[in-house]
Parts: structure tokens; C-alpha cells; sequence
């Protein structure tokens, strides 16, 4: 059982096309880091000559969370599909924590991944938003929610800036949306129907009136 003061040991595994995202990832953690919160680990921490896929598999058993940094790039590695079926193994055997972090836009919820909560929770992939800080930024609060740690960054709840087109397709499934459910069905399933008689009575002296008082 990992003690309270004992760093929550975090591995990240991401596609090599990913490396340039991995490091602005791990920048954003960088100060749960410094303050001892996790103990964070990679990849890039193998030492060149060393048994890689030895050293990886020994990494993932020994820690408590691991995220897998989505991409079309991580479902066509081998490497990185041997990695995401050992850390479910994990946890469903130790409980290990694993939790995707949804890079680039892929659809990931075709994958064993499909039951877990990816990140960031409150937008999409993080390539898509218009300034990727943010969406960093965002995964980091949903990390700290998830490890029930002080979330201190002074972003604003508030749902990522759409671009023009995003709106526009969000304009257009909301047109469709109304046009089937209210148009199609609602609207015709309530024609001819006959109002419920509540049987309401008017009866204004039943209260008390404050302003005579």
C-alpha cells in the first residue's frame, strides 16, 4: 500500500512521432514533480545500450499510473500496443492506474481503452485546441482530481474556444439533432392530444398577505 507521503509513481508512454508532444506534456508536470507529489518516468529515461522493452515492462509493473498519450501514431506502433494491453493487464491484476491522454485526434473509443475516462475531460484532442498550453494545463487539473491533489492553477472552468469550423459543424448537428428529436418525433407524438385538467383552484386570501403588516 503506497503511503500518503510516497510520490505516485507516473509513466508516460507515447509514438516516437509523439516525442515533441510528450515533452511539453511532461514540462506541464514538471512542479507536481519538484513538490513530490509523482515520481515521473518515460521512455526517453533509458539509458542508450540498455534492454529497452526490459527496462519499459520493469518500469510499468512498479508504477501506480500510467498514461498513454493517444494518436493514430501510438495505435500503429507495436511497441506502444504491447505497452497499452500490459498496462491493462496490471490493471485489472494490481489495480494499476492507466488513463489515456488524447494528443491527436483518433478514434480511440473503438480500442480496450474505450471504458476508461481520457483526458482532457472537458474538450478534445489536445492538437485541436487553439493554444495547447491550456489543454495541458487542463490535463494537469484532471490529473490532480484523479490523485485527489490541491489543484492551484487560476485557469478558468470554461469550455475550449471553438474555431469557425468546429462551430459550424456544431451548428449543424444541433440543426439536426432538432430537426429529428423536436420536428420529427416530439412535436406530432403531442398533436390532438388532450390537456391534463389539473383541477386548480383560485383562492388568493389562503395566505396571508406580508404587506399589511
Amino acid at each position: 500500500v503506497r503511503q500518503p507521503s510516497t510520490p505516485v509513481r507516473v509513466m508516460c508512454v507515447c509514438a516516437p512521432e509523439d516525442h515533441t508532444l510528450l515533452e511539453q506534456w511532461e514540462a506541464h508536470l514538471r512542479p507536481l514533480e519538484q513538490s513530490g507529489a509523482i515520481a515521473l518516468w518515460s521512455a526517453d529515461l533509458v539509458l542508450a545500450g540498455s534492454p529497452r522493452q526490459k527496462e519499459l515492462y520493469a518500469h510499468m509493473a512498479q508504477a501506480h499510473l500510467v498514461i498513454l498519450l493517444l494518436s493514430a501514431d501510438f495505435f500503429s506502433a507495436e511497441d506502444c500496443m504491447a505497452l497499452m494491453h500490459q498496462a491493462i493487464f496490471l490493471q485489472r491484476s494490481r489495480g494499476t492506474q492507466v488513463v489515456p491522454l488524447l494528443l491527436r485526434p483518433v478514434e480511440w473509443q473503438v480500442s480496450p481503452l474505450a471504458s476508461l475516462s481520457c483526458m482532457p475531460s472537458n474538450g478534445p484532442a489536445v492538437a485541436v485546441w487553439n493554444n495547447r498550453d491550456v489543454a495541458f494545463d487542463w490535463c494537469v487539473r484532471d490529473l490532480c482530481h484523479l490523485l485527489r491533489l490541491p489543484v492551484t492553477s487560476l485557469l478558468k472552468m470554461q469550455q475550449v474556444p471553438l474555431s469557425s469550423t468546429h462551430y459550424q459543424n456544431r451548428q449543424r448537428l444541433l440543426r439536426r439533432v432538432h430537426s429529428f428529436w423536436i420536428d420529427g418525433l416530439l412535436e406530432p407524438s403531442l398533436q390532438g392530444t388532450e390537456l391534463i385538467r389539473l383541477k386548480l383552484q383560485t383562492q388568493p386570501d389562503i395566505v396571508a398577505n406580508a404587506w399589511h403588516t
